[in-house]
């Protein structure tokens, strides 16, 4: 397997290709209907599920029956009106009854990541500022930085199958911080 990276927009930003390829994607599916103020416009909630690739995590690769395939879970919010749903037959999927957006409008389209170090703000329906929260740390719960500034992670739908996602390369910590941070976790729980 060739992984390839190569810098876009500037140099903390790179293209992820695999053998040469964008990540090849399961299909995307409609997951949720979410009504809005306006009753002809609706927020679709999309969602897609892809293999990791194995650079993302090695010990899927090393041990495959252990910890089997991993999956990156993917979710884009697409705003939609009724008359899109009505011609395109869009509806929630259910365990039995899947609806693919791709077939539904009849285009290809996969969910996209850009990682960026601009935070997105948003107005709730209250009034009040909405703020976007950046990456984090699983084990940790440290924010993720690259040259002290926070990483944000943004997902899209996209009909360009061609676009690639755009990852930030976080700064490394070092072990000693890592096990000294979980063991005051350790701690205090």
């Amino acid at each position: 397997m060739c992984f390839t990276m190569r810098k876009h927009n500037s140099e903390n930003q790179l293209l992820i290709k695999i053998n040469n390829k964008m990540l090849q994607t399961a299909k995307v599916r409609v997951s949720e209907i979410r009504g809005t103020s306006n009753p002809e416009v609706f927020n679709l909630v999309l969602r897609q599920e892809i293999p990791k690739p194995v650079e993302s995590s090695e010990l899927s690769f090393f041990l495959p029956k252990v910890i089997g395939e991993q999956l990156e879970k993917r979710v884009a919010f697409r705003t939609v009106d009724q008359e899109f749903m009505d011609e395109h037959t869009i509806f929630e999927s259910e365990e039995d009854n899947i609806c693919d957006f791709e077939d539904a409008i009849g285009m290809p389209c996969k969910i996209v990541i850009e990682e960026t170090h601009e935070q997105r703000t948003w107005e709730n329906a209250d009034g009040s500022l909405g703020e976007q929260e950046p990456k984090i740390n699983p084990q940790t719960s440290e924010v993720l930085t690259k040259g002290g500034l926070p990483i944000y992670r943004n997902s899209r739908l996209t009909l360009n199958m061609e676009e690639a996602d755009v990852f930030i390369m976080h700064d490394k910590v070092s072990a000693t911080k890592t096990v000294n941070i979980a063991a005051t976790q350790a701690l205090n729980s």
